[in-house]
């Protein structure tokens, strides 16, 4: 063997010595010992608290800030005699207490205009001739998130758009569903799409139809930049739907979202409103301040629109809890859903009356429901309203803004087990137009059924600017606003807001040091 080999032979043999030696040592040595501090609990700082509103509704010109929507540039892009207003109210977590500041100002542009309650318990901020959405700020008092609210409404009093359309403003999110609106021949459905954050959101747009889930022509997925709003017309992604349902998901921020829904009778209008976001798919839901009057308009029905999203059909019943108490509409129970088929039920045969809807179903599903207005003539143009369902029973804050009037509608969701179940109570905040707290109101709603209380009872010398309905320890009560004005050709326009809930603290959060990190295998 020549000395090169020699050497080799000798280097693998210092190789297999080191390997038993560590294989050795690995045998004797004792495991690490792993140890681990105390948890700690970080208490999270209540947040920032944003609600986002519309914007006053669009004639569909090419003046859009939308890429989305290009149409005749002739047409105003406001339409004829409209007016929009918006009110916002900041108040203190309880009456005695003191607000905190809030900021009011444009989504993504413009100075702001400040809300500061200066040791007030509420400051109220008003403002006419919307020229576009804005966004409500406010910022915590002590641990307390700031409890804000506000309200935009638009009034046409004549043309395509003639009627109200009005909505609470919304607290930001990145799963928003939107019951309601059409985008069959007369019809349309303008989805506005909100980012008032700070970083860019990506929404994916899932629609269903009467016949079941839809093919969106098209993009499914719309870039929305922050501090911007992206207007798109649904029925260019899926025309010829009579019952429509939405489904947003948003990534990188969160977003605010509505429909404007708009509808003609060949030459008449029939009825302009704002389809805001409703509860996530729930086995139990409600709707608030389903209002139904006469005449009703025999090709425009009142309904109930229902959804179930998921892969399982769903077997749901309605409740219509009434003034008098809970109402059975005879041939409507139970409510065959086929699963991703958007069906409407007619609610023509209640009897007038404020009423709110309990969804009872097997599966869970998502729902709204549409009222509807007319003159003296129900062949004349009308007007509707759309209301989002929730799935909680906490009351809430509603802001009224100036100009039309309001009733405010309160229901009692507990289904009675026995005969001698108590009324549903609570406390009713009156909030004036110049700030300050008119008065509290203790509430007592029958068990199953639906009050309604105009505000110009409430507050006979006016100003009432927002209420808060606060409900006792039991009990379950759910809030609308119902607002109605009467048009210069003697027909009424009809809106109707949701309530605004509080925003939830996270809590204390617990961190646990983990002295096993970078020692286990990655899963997956």
């Amino acid at each position: 063997m020549n000395r090169g080999g020699f050497a080799r032979l000798l280097s693998g043999f210092g190789v297999a010595a080191v390997l038993t030696a560590a294989v050795a040592t690995a045998q004797v040595l004792p495991p690490p010992v792993l140890t681990a501090r105390d948890p700690s609990v970080l208490t999270v700082p209540p947040p920032v608290t944003s609600v986002v509103c519309p914007g006053p509704v669009r004639l569909l010109t090419g003046s859009d800030a939308s890429p989305d929507l290009t149409y005749d540039p002739a047409f105003a892009r406001s339409p004829a005699g409209s007016s929009s207003v918006a009110r916002g109210v900041t108040l203190s977590s309880s009456a005695g207490g003191v607000a905190g500041v809030a900021e009011w100002h444009p989504i993504g542009k413009g100075a702001g205009t400040g809300l500061a309650p200066t040791g007030a318990e509420s400051a109220v901020i008003a403002q006419s001739k919307l020229a576009g959405a804005l966004v409500l700020t406010g910022a915590p008092t002590g641990q307390d998130p700031a409890d804000v609210g506000a309200a935009v409404a638009t009034t046409t009093p004549a043309g395509d758009l003639r009627g109200l359309a009005a909505a609470s403003c919304a607290h930001p999110g990145t799963d928003l569903w939107l019951v309601g609106g059409s985008t069959e021949l007369g019809s349309s459905a303008r989805l506005v799409m909100q980012n008032a954050g700070a970083t860019a959101a990506t929404v994916t747009i899932e629609m269903w139809g009467a016949n079941g889930s839809l093919t969106i022509a098209g993009p499914r997925d719309f870039l929305v930049p922050p501090g911007t709003e992206r207007a798109v017309l649904l029925e260019g992604l899926a025309a010829e739907q009579h019952a429509i349902a939405v489904h947003l998901r948003s990534t990188g921020g969160s977003i605010a979202a509505y429909l404007q829904d708009g509808a003609l009778r060949g030459y008449q209008a029939a009825g302009i409103d704002l389809v805001v976001p409703g509860s996530a798919p729930a086995t139990l839901q409600s709707i608030a301040g389903v209002a139904l009057a006469a005449p009703r308009v025999p090709e425009v029905p009142n309904v109930v629109r229902l959804l179930a999203p998921g892969v399982a059909d769903a077997r749901a019943s309605l409740t219509f809890l009434g003034p008098d108490g809970a109402i059975d509409l005879p041939g409507v129970n139970p409510v065959e859903l086929a699963a991703g088929v958007v069906t409407d039920v007619t609610l023509d045969d209640l009897p007038d009356g404020a009423y709110t809807v309990i969804v009872d179903s097997s599966a869970p599903v998502v729902a709204s429901a549409m009222v509807v207005r007319s003159g003296a003539d129900p062949a004349g143009p009308i007007d509707r309203a759309w209301a989002s369902a929730s799935a909680a029973s906490a009351g809430g804050l509603i802001a009224l803004p100036p100009g039309p009037d309001a009733a405010i509608v309160i229901g009692s969701t507990a289904s009675p087990s026995s005969a001698d179940v108590g009324p549903a109570t609570g406390v009713l905040r009156l909030v004036g137009s110049h700030g300050g707290t008119l008065r509290t109101l203790p509430v007592s709603v029958p068990v199953g059924s639906t009050i309604a209380l105009r505000a110009a009872d409430l507050a006979p010398a006016g100003g009432l600017a927002a209420v808060e309905l606060v409900p006792d320890p039991g009990s379950s009560l759910v809030l609308a606003a119902l607002l109605t004005s009467v048009l210069p050709d003697g027909g009424t326009a009809i809106s109707i807001l949701a309530s605004t809930l509080p925003v939830q603290l996270t809590g204390d959060v617990t961190v646990r040091d983990d002295p096993t990190t970078g020692l286990r295998p990655a899963s997956g």
